[in-house]
C-alpha cells in the first residue's frame, strides 16, 4: 500500500531536483544575458512542469484512494495510515520534497529579481535612446508663438 505512494513521491522529488538544476542554470544565463540559452532553458523548464503536474495528479488520485472520504487529503493525513519503516521512508521523502521546494523557491525568487533588474536596465536604455520630450520644436510650441515675421509681406 505504501509502495505506490513511495514511487510517486520519489518521482516528484527527482523531477523537482531536476527543475532546481534548471533554475540554477537559468540564474547563470540571466547574469550573462544569453537570450537563446534562456529560451532553451524555459522550454525545458516547461516540460518539467508539465511532468510534475501529471505526477501530482497521480498523487492526488492515490491519496483519494487511500483516504476515500477526503476530497483533498494531505500527505500528513496519509502518513497516519502507515507504521514502522514505511512511515519513516515516506516521512523522509516528504522532508526531502519540502526541502527541495524551499530551495527551488529561493532560486526562483532570485531569478525573478534578476529579470526585474534586466527589465529596468532595458527600460532605462530605451528612455535614454528615445526621450519622451524631444528637444526640437513640436507643433504645439509653434502654435503658442506669436506670428511675427522679419519681412513685411505687404511691401
Amino acid at each position: 500500500m505504501a509502495q505506490p505512494l513511495f514511487k510517486i513521491l520519489d518521482k516528484l522529488l527527482k523531477l523537482h531536483k531536476s527543475l532546481y538544476q534548471i533554475a540554477v542554470e537559468k540564474t547563470e544565463v540571466l547574469k550573462k544575458g544569453d537570450l537563446e540559452a534562456l529560451n532553451n532553458l524555459m522550454k525545458n523548464e516547461q516540460s518539467h512542469i508539465s511532468a510534475i503536474q501529471m505526477v501530482e495528479k497521480e498523487r492526488v488520485k492515490l491519496m483519494q484512494e487511500l483516504l476515500p472520504g477526503k476530497k483533498e487529503a494531505t500527505l500528513q493525513e496519509c502518513l497516519a495510515l502507515f507504521t514502522g519503516n514505511e512511515k519513516e521512508d515516506l516521512e523522509a521523502l516528504q522532508e526531502g520534497l519540502t526541502q527541495q521546494l524551499l530551495e527551488l523557491k529561493t532560486v526562483n525568487d532570485l531569478n525573478q529579481q534578476l529579470l526585474e533588474q534586466s527589465l529596468q536596465v532595458v527600460s532605462l536604455n530605451l528612455d535614454l535612446l528615445v526621450p519622451n520630450n524631444p528637444a526640437n520644436y513640436s507643433k504645439d510650441e509653434e502654435e503658442d508663438m506669436p506670428n511675427l515675421s522679419i519681412f513685411d509681406s505687404k511691401a
